[in-house]
């Protein structure tokens, strides 16, 4: 990344957290996704906003669906004129955001993820992409941070859950992050929050007395998932946000420890039978309603599983995509049922293509599964280049398989 152009995205930042203080909310909606990022990204805000005095509402979801979006939109959540916070997603549906909101709300988009689309009326989009900086070197997290330590600057005690969302969506890069990412871990390690060079968490002091255990960010993260995957539908998302406010990581674990146990028996059982369908480019399999308990983040841990760890045994091909699909289930939680008939897919690619596409022979995912899920008639958001995931109605699957073949064959 190129260090000229981060000044500017510091001051797009500090200019939208400026512009949140002048005006004053006193109610804010925050809207973020479940995984580690997202969760890191919907702690921050809320500890922050609830510093301003602010009255705080959030939720979870697992994408931003149009219909949920919608509702929420249209419903008595907030009141109009209201601020609306959308993070870890919302930048691939900035047009459909737009005649959702229908010039009601103010909203404030913090995310890393490919843009499609511009700001509109009341509707304003921070993203290091617009600065030609990766979203790899800055997470929504480590974003979130920055708005918020420019909110006040009493928040700089937030910097390793900024630099805890990095580390979840895997931006280590022999042994360091780059960019924002760094910013956030290097106020951390300041701080005495984080220690090197193992990303350490250490224990914050908390109910009047210090917590005798650290934790490694890598093993955090993969309980953070498993809460905000595996519990979404029990409060996952809940119990991970209380502990990363609370700083408490001995309490997350412990409430972690069922979920993970039962997603590994659950994974294990499905690497045993897993029988992938193959094109000359892409090695896929659907999950339709399977896992519906667990939501729909399930098919990407899949995904990263079967990536990280299958090709040994054969299950994988290391020069061929991998894909997954799964049905959304009706239910939100904390919003109600919203019948959809939309299936998820999530891809990851394993490392010798990513070397492939690093050097500019193969396609990344974003040039990939975007345009083909376009033309199915499906919603795109939170691509990134080596892991990316849309929605597009049951029954469409095997026919976005078929236009992502030809993106790559061209």
């Amino acid at each position: 990344m190129a260090n000229s152009l981060l000044p500017q995205l510091l001051a797009e930042v500090k200019a939208a957290a400026n512009s949140i203080k002048t005006s004053k909310f006193k109610e804010v909606l925050v809207l973020h996704h479940n995984d580690t990022d997202g969760l890191s990204s919907g702690a921050i805000l809320t500890k922050a906003f609830l510093r301003e005095k602010m009255v705080v509402r959030r939720y979870a979801l697992e994408k931003p669906y149009p219909l949920v979006l919608k509702t929420i939109f249209d419903g008595e959540i907030i009141d109009q004129g209201q601020l609306i916070v959308i993070t870890d997603f919302g930048s691939g549906m900035l047009s459909e955001l737009s005649s959702i909101n229908n010039k009601r709300y103010n909203v404030l988009i913090l995310d890393h993820h490919a843009i499609n689309g511009n700001d509109s009326e009341k509707i304003k989009i921070v993203n290091p992409l617009n600065h030609n900086i990766s979203g790899n070197d800055c997470s929504a997290s480590a974003l979130c941070y920055q708005f918020v330590e420019s909110l006040n600057e009493w928040n700089k005690d937030l910097s390793h859950i900024g630099a805890l969302g990095a580390i979840g969506d895997g931006f280590i890069v022999n042994g360091r992050l780059e960019g924002v990412n760094q910013l956030s871990l290097d106020s951390a390690i300041s701080q005495k929050l984080i220690s090197m060079p193992n990303f350490t968490f250490l224990a914050a002091e908390n109910f009047a007395e210090k917590l005798s255990e650290n934790f490694a960010g890598a093993e955090i993260t993969k309980v953070l998932d498993a809460l905000g995957s595996i519990g979404y539908f029990k409060g996952g998302p809940d119990i991970a946000i209380k502990g990363l406010i609370d700083g408490d990581y001995k309490g997350i674990f412990t409430l972690a420890k069922p979920f993970q146990d039962e997603m590994e028996k659950e994974f294990q059982e499905f690497e045993s039978k897993i029988q992938l369908s193959r094109t000359s480019s892409i090695q896929w399999f659907n999950l339709k309603d399977s896992f519906s308990n667990f939501g729909v983040k399930t098919v990407g841990l899949l995904c990263q599983r079967l990536r990280d760890q299958s090709h040994d045994r054969g299950l994988v091909e290391d020069d061929k995509y991998i894909a997954g699909f799964q049905y959304v289930p009706d239910e939100i939680p904390g919003l109600g049922n919203f019948p959809q008939g939309i299936t998820k897919i999530s891809m990851r690619v394993p490392n010798k293509l990513k070397v492939e596409i690093e050097k500019g022979k193969a396609l990344d995912l974003t040039k990939i599964l975007s345009p083909a899920t376009r033309k199915v008639g499906g919603v795109v958001d939170a691509c990134h280049k080596f892991a990316a995931a849309t929605t597009v109605p049951i029954g469409k699957e095997e026919e976005l398989i078929k236009y992502m073949d030809e993106i790559i064959s061209a």
